[in-house]
């Protein structure tokens, strides 16, 4: 089976290692950085080159969508929001997927790395 490379960005620390935890139960899934600061994580997108992109979008200094912003190549976006108002956003940019914190399992979690890259 082919192994995606994924970073995540989130200022959430719980929820960072909470997704470190599924990504290790998902094959598919080779997870090679973890960001709490959407700066180090743009950073990190540019130097680990990952296929995707997991991204919050609340967060101090930087948010989701000017993190996206910075970014040269631009990676397959998921956007992990808690926050129903940012679903209809990813029509205005190149987002993949919008997906509700959190997940329900590794399972989701490995349904959603195939769709968007089946994309």
């Amino acid at each position: 089976m082919e192994k995606y490379r994924c970073v995540a960005i989130d200022d959430d620390l719980v929820y960072l290692e909470i997704f470190k935890k599924l990504a290790e139960k998902v094959d598919c899934i080779d997870l090679v950085g973890t960001f709490s600061s959407a700066i180090d994580g743009a950073v990190g997108v540019s130097k680990l080159k990952p296929q995707i992109l997991f991204l919050d979008i609340e967060m101090p200094y930087l948010d989701g969508y000017e993190t996206i912003s910075t970014l040269e190549e631009k990676p397959k976006i998921v956007i992990v929001s808690s926050h129903l108002e940012y679903e209809t956003d990813e029509l205005k940019i190149d987002v993949k997927k919008y997906v509700r914190k959190p997940f329900e399992g590794p399972e989701q979690l490995e349904e959603i790395v195939k769709e968007v890259m089946e994309a």
